[in-house]
């Protein structure tokens, strides 16, 4: 049987919202660089401005998993704190996001800056939750 634990729902809704302000921003200012590491990009996928209203709503709902999630591990590891967010922020992505996104970039044949910016892109992203979920506390 598993113990009620105690999720604090609105830190995992900021968590969410701050990772997908992240995206947007993160993604903005690398565009460019991104764009010769891509081996094509087509109008459908970025759509007009870059930023398709289904690709962005997908990507809210998938960081609000992620930040569900990385709130559970806190809470079952009883330690919701910020120091504690960042730290199994890292080693979810260290441990679960980069080893897949490397494989990934292996098999599509994708090498260089494309991959870079990914990677960093997901690190913040964990960060960022583990921060604000840590910073907000056990709900």
């Amino acid at each position: 049987m598993v113990d009620e634990i105690d999720i604090n729902y609105l830190a995992v809704l900021v968590a969410a919202a701050a990772a997908w302000v992240l995206n947007i921003v993160w993604y903005q200012a690398l565009w460019k660089p991104r764009l010769p590491a891509e081996d094509k990009i087509t109008a459908e996928q970025t759509g007009p401005g870059g930023n398709p209203r289904s690709y962005v709503l997908f990507i809210f709902f998938a960081e609000l998993i992620m930040a569900r999630i990385l709130a559970d591990i806190l809470a079952h590891v009883g330690d919701v704190t910020v120091k504690a967010g960042v730290m199994w922020g890292v080693l979810c992505w260290t441990g679960l996001v980069a080893p897949v996104l490397l494989t990934n970039a292996y098999l599509l044949g994708r090498r260089g800056m494309l991959g870079v910016i990914e990677l960093g892109h997901w690190l913040a992203v964990f960060i960022v939750m583990g921060a604000i979920v840590g910073a907000f506390g056990p709900g």
